[in-house]
């Protein structure tokens, strides 16, 4: 018998596997498992999976991959290749992570402390640095760090500074953590133009 794996060995969930977008503590997206077990015969072996996590399931050969096959890539690099994350989703920014944590290619300053359990946009799209939302203060979060709370439409982000930038949805013009409203807006434009008159 050809086992694709055997007990002990680290695994993920597969991209392909139906319990991939799942994402619940039984079937994490990017958590390391170890296989404990192994039931069935033939075509239909069961792979007993506990997850780092505390969850665990069982699954099918063609639902996991060793860990061991993507060890070139850092874990947060597997994350930004498997993330859906575009530019105008909002996200939650829900823990603390460690400097370079899997891989991430950043540290995690103080300030950055400030934002967590709060939501934020999308403003650019994931990367080895992680993702920059519009907090303003040009930090990049790790992906294991933030959590999608809803699609976005896509708006339109507008640098203003190196570390701030105007994000044009259909809710207004989003600075920082202010919304202006588009009526505002037309009496900023207008104030303005008196200005350089």
């Amino acid at each position: 018998m050809n086992n694709k794996f055997k007990s002990g060995d680290k695994v993920m969930i597969d991209k392909s596997s139906q319990y991939y977008g799942s994402n619940n503590s039984n079937n994490p997206k990017y958590v390391e498992g170890v296989i404990t077990g192994v039931s069935g015969e033939g075509g239909s072996l069961h792979y007993h999976v506990n997850w780092s996590n505390g969850g665990h399931n069982t699954y099918k050969a063609s639902d996991l991959i060793k860990v061991e096959e993507v060890k070139e890539k850092s874990i947060h690099d597997i994350l930004v290749e498997r993330s859906e994350l575009e530019v105008g989703d909002i996200v939650k920014v829900t823990h603390k992570v460690p400097n370079y944590d899997l891989g991430w290619e950043c540290n995690w300053c103080e300030d950055m402390d400030d934002v967590i359990g709060r939501e934020y946009t999308v403003i650019s799209k994931p990367n080895s640095k992680g993702v920059r939302l519009d907090v303003g203060m040009g930090f990049n979060y790790p992906l294991q760090s933030v959590q999608l709370v809803r699609k976005g439409l896509k708006p339109i982000v507008v640098s203003l500074t190196i570390d701030y930038f105007a994000i044009v949805s259909k809710e207004g013009i989003k600075v920082g953590c202010q919304i202006i409203t588009f009526e505002a807006f037309d009496k900023l434009a207008e104030a303005v133009a008196k200005m350089r008159k």
